[in-house]
């Protein structure tokens, strides 16, 4: 059950007594340990600073934290490029152990889902992103990535936890 009690490596107990007649006929306590992904996301930008004109590689990569004891399911992955950079292509979704179902990029947004993450995976993805023209020097542009993910398979489980995160880089102009 999604309660806030019911925490990552927490061991719970389910007890269960039958009783028929006048007595106790059978008690039975059962240990149940909860178990739920956690995911990390890191983004990084190449070079960190730069000139209009210029292009940048931005690099994400996504992977279980060390204390993450379950596999994640239906992750979506936005990265939208902020205004004074255009996305200039060079899409790579391909460099991990988990590589993403769809990963593509419409509108200076690039999205990458996975049904599901093993615990263990990880993923990386890269493209470019150019300066524009327009941007004052000594400007610093925040770039953010999200992943948003559930600790059950297929969307709609009354009884998954949703959780996510994000990362930033920069680049000074």
């Amino acid at each position: 059950v999604d309660i806030p009690a019911n925490i990552d490596n927490t061991t719970l107990v389910n007890a269960a007594t039958l009783n028929f007649g006048l007595g106790l006929v059978n008690a039975v306590d059962v240990p149940v340990e909860v178990v739920e992904p956690e995911l990390e996301l890191n983004k990084s930008v190449n070079p960190t600073s730069g000139d209009a004109g210029d292009t940048v590689t931005f690099t994400i990569t996504l992977n279980h934290l060390a204390a993450s004891t379950a596999d994640a399911f239906d992750l979506v992955l936005d990265d939208l490029v902020p205004a004074g950079l255009t996305y200039a292509g060079g899409l790579d979704c391909d460099d991990g152990t988990t590589d993403p179902d769809t990963c593509s990029e419409a509108g200076g947004t690039v999205t990458a889902t996975w049904d599901h993450f093993p615990l263990g995976g990880d993923a990386e993805i890269r493209f470019n992103a150019t300066i524009d023209g327009s941007v004052a020097p000594g400007t610093s542009i925040i770039n953010t990535a999200a992943v948003a993910w559930d600790s059950l398979p297929d969307d709609g489980v009354p009884f998954d936890r949703d959780d996510s995160t994000n990362d930033d880089a920069s680049v000074l102009i």
